[in-house]
C-alpha cells in the first residue's frame, strides 16, 4: 500500500517486480475462494491436454461473489452429467438435538465416486466443495461438505439452480458506479511469450473458450489509475467494503411497498381479473386489536388452476377456522365426494394462512401446520405440496418418517412450518409436537373418518388434545358411514360441544332418526324422523361443505358403473350346501360363531381354493361343518383352475378381453390378500405384466409404484393388483381406464373409496368401473346392506337424493337370511327384491 513518505517507484520497477511466467492448468487459483492471493496472477498458456484431441470438449462458466465484492467466474468442463439438490447445511455440533442452519445448493459434476460437489450460498456464494465417495445424493442422505454437515432434501432442475445461484442474471447494485474510495495500485498484464516448438505439431483444434480466457488483456492504464490525493489512508464504513447480499427474485412473489400499498396492503390484487377474497372479518374485531382490516387474496397462481368449487371451498374453510361463521368453534368438515380435490384445496388454505392475514398488525395467521393422514398418504401430500406450489425456499414441508429427525426439526426449526405424519406415528410424538415454536395453529385429518368413536378413552382422538390446537379441519368424503354416533364424534372434534353433548344429541337426533328407518315403524315416527333429519342438515351446513361428484360431470371423461352378477360354479354350491344345511348346528343369536361363518363364507364367494389355505382366527368354531365343506373339494384339483369359481372365471374372460381388444389398463380390487395372490397367480400365467399394492408394501415403495404404474406403457405394467384396505384411500391411478372390483366391504366407503381412484383429475379416458357379486351368495347380502347405509348418508349430506322410505337395520329374521342358500331363483335376489319385470 503506498504511503506518505515512500520514494515513488516507477513504472519499470513494477515490471521488474512481477513473478516469471509460471504455467497453470485452466484459471489461476487467484480467481477462486481457495486462493489468498490480493491480486490475479499473470495468465499464461496453459499446456496442452490429451482430452482436447477430439476438439469437442466445452466448458461451463458460473460466477460466484468473491472476496471484496469480486465477481469471480469459476470455470469447468462440462461433463453433461451435472445434477442439482437442495440441502440443508450446519456446522458440525455436539448438541443431542441438532438443527440446521440453513438452506443452500448442491452442483455435483459427474455421476460415480470422485466426482466434484460444489456448494453454494442462497446468495450465490460458494461454500465448500468436496468430492462425492459414492452413489449420487438420494432425498433424506446425509453428507460431508468441506466443514459442513448437509441432508439432501430433494433434486432439482438446472434451470432453478441456475436462476437462484446466477449472479450475472441478478439486480446490479447501484454502489457499483461510484468509484472506490481509496487507492488500489494498478494491474499489469506482462506480454505474452509463445514457449518454443519442440514438438511435432498437432491436428487437433484449439479449444475457442480456452483461447478467449488465455487471450493477453490490455488494459488502458488510464481507466484503472487514479491519484490518490486526500484518500490516502482514509478508512472507509464496512457495508462500502464489502459486497452487499442480493435477495433473489422470486417470480410472482415479489411485491413492493407502494404496490402494497396501492392494495390497501394485500399482498396480491384485490381487484385484479378472477381475484379470489376472503371474508374480512367484522370492524369491531380490529377496533379491539387497535388495528386495521385489509384484503386476503388467494394466490393468483393457485386461484388460476383452481375450479369454481374448489376455490368455494378454500373461501368456506378460510371462513371456519377465521371463526366468521355463526357457528362457535374454528373447525369444519370439508365432505366432498372423492375426486373434487379437497387436498388442493387444503393446501391453498394453508399457503393463505401462512402468507397473509387480515390485520395489519400480523404478517400471518399460523405459523405451523399439522397435517394428518394415513400412512399410504403421507409421500402422496408431500408430492401435492410441491405440485401446486412447486418448489421453494419459503416454505419448508416436512414429512415424518420412522425416525425422529424431521419431527425435532418441525418443532426447534421456525422455518419448517409444515408437517406430514401418519395417525400412528403421530401418537407416539404428540408429546413433543406439544411444545413447538411457533406452535401448532391448524390441524389437518386427512380420512377423518378415523375419528370417529364417541368414547371418552379413544387413544386417536385424546392424542389431539396435548396440541391444544383450535383450528381443526376434517377431510372426508363419507362423514356418516354407519352410525350418526360417528357423525357427532367427527363434529365434535372440529367444533367441540356444537351438537351438544352425546346423549343430548342421541335422545333429540339419532334415536328418532333411526327409529324412522327401522323396518314396519309408524307413519308417525317415519315423519318426526324425517323433520329431525332436515333440521341436524340444516344445522350442519355452517360447518360441514358438502359437494358431489356431479360437478366433475364438466371437467371429467363420462363414468360408467355395472353390477355384475355372476353365477356360482357348481362346487361352490356345493361347499354352501353343506356348510349351511345343518342349521341346528349353529344358532345365529351366538354372534361370535356368526362373524366368523360370515368371512368363511365370503371366501368361498370369491373361490372355493381359498378354503384350501390356513384361514386362521376368522374361521367358523364349527370344525366338524369346516372340515366337511373342505373334504368335498378334490384333492387333485389344480389351484388355478378358473372353473371353480363363477368369479375368477368372469374375470379372467374380463382382462383377456381387455387385454387383446383395448390399449387401457385395468385395476383389480380385493379386500383379501389371499384373492390378490390368487389373481397374481393367474397374471403369470396368463403374462399380464402387473404391479401390486397391499399391508405388506412398505411406504416407501407406495408413492413409486403408483407413479410407475400411471407412466409405463401397458406393456410394461397392464394390471393394479390394490388392496382395499391398505390403498384405497388418496391414490391417483389414472393410468388405468377400468376397475374390477372383486368382492365388497360391509363399509360402503371402503369400495366407494376404491372406486374412485381411476376417475379423478388427469384421467382422459372414459371410465368403466365393474362390481362383481356371486348371485345367491353372501355377496348380494352385502350390497344391499351397503345400499341401507348409503341411503342415511345421503339422507343427512344429500338432501337432493333422499329417499321418502329407507331402512338400515337388520331384523333377527334378516340376520337368519344371511346364512340361507337361495336357489330358488333363476337371476338374483337383489333382482328379485327390486320387483324387476
Amino acid at each position: 500500500m503506498y504511503t506518505e513518505g515512500a520514494p515513488k517507484r516507477r513504472l519499470a520497477d513494477f515490471r521488474t517486480a512481477l513473478p516469471s511466467p509460471r504455467n497453470t492448468d485452466g484459471v489461476p487459483g487467484s480467481c477462486s475462494e481457495e486462493s489468498d492471493d490480493d491480486e490475479p496472477r499473470p495468465l499464461t498458456q496453459a499446456p496442452l491436454r490429451p482430452h482436447d484431441l477430439n476438439g469437442e470438449s466445452s466448458h461451463q462458466v458460473s460466477t460466484s461473489v468473491g472476496r471484496g465484492g469480486k465477481i469471480v467466474y469459476n470455470v469447468s468442463r462440462a461433463t453433461g452429467q451435472a445434477k442439482y439438490y437442495v440441502v440443508q447445511w450446519r456446522k458440525p455440533q455436539q448438541k443431542k438435538v441438532k438443527t440446521w442452519d440453513g438452506d443452500a445448493y448442491l452442483k455435483v459434476e459427474g455421476a460415480g465416486p470422485g466426482a466434484k460437489m460444489v456448494m453454494y450460498s442462497e446468495e450465490g456464494n460458494i461454500m465448500a466443495t468436496s468430492r462425492l465417495a459414492g452413489l449420487l445424493p438420494v432425498e433424506g442422505c446425509e453428507m460431508r461438505i468441506g466443514p459442513f454437515d448437509t441432508e439432501c432434501d430433494r433434486e432439482i432442475l438446472e434451470n432453478e439452480f441456475k436462476a437462484s445461484t446466477a449472479i450475472l442474471n441478478r439486480p446490479q447494485s447501484s454502489r457499483t458506479s461510484v468509484p472506490a474510495p481509496i487507492y488500489r495500485p494498478p494491474t499489469f498484464v506482462k506480454a505474452f511469450k509463445a514457449p518454443s516448438q519442440t514438438h511435432a505439431p498437432h491436428s487437433y483444434a484449439k479449444d475457442p473458450v480456452e483461447d478467449v480466457l488465455l487471450r493477453p488483456t490490455h488494459i488502458d492504464r488510464r481507466t484503472t489509475t487514479r491519484d490518490p490525493g486526500s484518500s490516502v489512508g482514509r478508512t472507509v464504513a464496512q457495508s462500502s467494503f464489502y459486497a452487499p447480499k442480493v435477495k433473489p427474485i422470486v417470480i410472482g412473489e415479489t411485491r413492493t411497498e407502494e404496490q402494497r400499498q396501492k392494495w390497501g396492503g394485500a399482498l396480491h390484487d384485490p381487484e385484479a381479473e378472477g381475484a379470489v377474497i376472503m371474508q374480512r372479518p367484522p370492524e369491531k374485531h380490529a377496533m379491539m386489536m387497535k388495528t386495521e382490516l385489509r384484503d386476503v387474496v388467494l394466490d393468483p397462481l393457485l386461484s388460476e388452476k383452481m375450479r369454481d368449487h374448489q376455490k368455494e371451498g378454500v373461501k368456506f374453510m378460510y371462513s371456519c377456522v377465521m371463526g366468521l361463521t355463526s357457528a362457535e368453534g374454528q373447525g369444519c368438515i370439508l365432505a366432498d365426494e372423492m375426486g373434487l380435490g379437497k387436498t388442493m384445496q387444503t393446501i391453498a388454505l394453508i399457503w393463505t394462512l401462512l402468507r397473509q392475514c387480515p390485520f395489519t398488525n400480523q404478517r400471518a395467521v399460523i405459523g405451523k401446520a399439522l397435517v394428518v393422514c394415513p400412512v399410504t398418504l403421507v409421500a402422496n401430500w408431500q408430492k401435492e405440496f410441491r405440485k401446486w406450489l412447486g418448489p421453494r425456499r419459503d416454505l419448508q414441508v416436512l414429512a415424518a418418517n420412522a425416525t425422529d429427525d424431521k419431527v425435532h426439526a418441525f418443532t426447534h426449526n421456525p422455518s419448517a412450518q409444515v408437517l406430514i405424519i401418519g395417525y400412528e406415528r403421530l401418537r407416539k410424538v404428540a408429546k413433543s409436537l406439544a411444545s413447538c415454536q411457533p406452535p401448532i395453529d391448524l390441524i389437518i385429518c386427512d380420512e377423518g373418518h378415523r375419528l370417529k368413536s364417541n368414547k371418552k378413552d379413544n387413544k386417536t382422538t385424546r392424542m389431539f388434545d396435548a396440541l391444544r390446537t383450535q383450528r381443526r379441519i376434517i377431510l372426508s368424503g363419507t362423514p356418516v358411514q354407519n352410525e350418526l354416533s360417528e357423525y357427532w364424534a367427527m363434529v365434535d372434534f372440529c367444533c367441540p360441544g356444537i351438537l351438544g353433548s352425546y346423549n343430548n344429541f342421541n335422545k333429540h337426533y339419532e334415536k328418532p332418526i333411526m327409529k324412522s328407518r327401522s323396518p314396519g315403524c309408524s307413519t308417525e315416527a317415519r315423519e318426526e324422523g324425517q323433520a329431525k333429519a332436515e333440521e341436524l342438515s340444516r344445522l350442519s351446513k355452517e360447518f360441514v361443505l358438502r359437494r358431489t361428484a356431479a360437478v366433475l360431470d364438466n371437467y371429467l371423461p363420462p363414468k360408467h358403473e355395472y353390477v355384475v352378477f355372476v353365477a356360482p360354479s357348481a362346487l361352490q354350491i356345493k361347499i354352501l350346501h353343506e356348510l349351511l344345511k345343518r342349521g341346528t348346528a349353529l344358532e345365529v343369536s351366538e354372534q361370535k360363531f356368526a362373524f366368523g361363518l360370515i368371512d368363511f363364507m365370503r371366501k368361498i364367494s370369491n373361490s372355493p381354493m381359498l378354503i384350501r389355505m390356513k384361514t386362521g382366527a376368522d374361521e367358523p368354531n364349527d370344525a366338524t361343518a369346516l372340515e366337511k365343506a373342505k373334504a368335498i373339494i378334490p384333492r387333485d384339483l389344480n389351484i388355478n383352475d378358473v372353473t371353480t369359481s363363477g368369479k375368477m372365471f368372469v374375470l379372467d374372460r374380463m382382462v383377456h378381453t381387455f387385454w387383446t381388444t383395448t390399449k387401457e389398463k385395468v385395476v383389480i380390487v380385493s379386500n383379501w390378500t389371499s384373492t390378490l395372490d390368487m389373481i397374481q397367480n393367474l397374471c403369470k400365467l396368463r403374462k399380464w405384466p402387473f404391479l401390486r399394492l397391499d399391508g405388506s408394501t412398505s411406504t416407501k415403495q407406495r408413492q413409486p409404484f403408483v407413479d410407475q404404474f400411471n407412466r409405463e406403457l401397458r406393456d410394461q405394467s397392464f394390471v393394479f393388483l390394490l388392496s382395499a384396505k391398505a390403498g384405497g384411500t388418496g391414490l391417483n391411478l389414472i393410468g388405468a381406464s377400468r376397475l374390477i372390483l372383486f368382492d365388497s366391504d360391509w363399509n360402503p366407503s371402503t369400495d366407494l373409496q376404491a372406486m374412485a381412484r381411476i376417475h379423478r383429475d388427469g384421467q382422459k379416458h372414459p371410465v368403466y368401473i365393474y362390481r362383481l357379486l356371486t348371485t345367491n351368495t353372501i355377496d348380494e347380502k352385502i350390497y344391499q346392506r351397503q345400499i341401507y347405509k348409503t341411503a342415511l348418508s345421503d339422507q343427512m349430506m344429500d338432501q337432493e337424493k333422499r329417499l321418502p322410505e329407507t331402512k338400515d337395520s337388520f331384523t333377527r329374521a334378516e340376520l337368519q337370511d344371511i346364512f340361507t342358500l337361495n336357489l330358488r331363483t333363476d337371476g338374483c335376489q337383489t333382482h328379485d327384491l327390486l320387483g324387476c319385470e
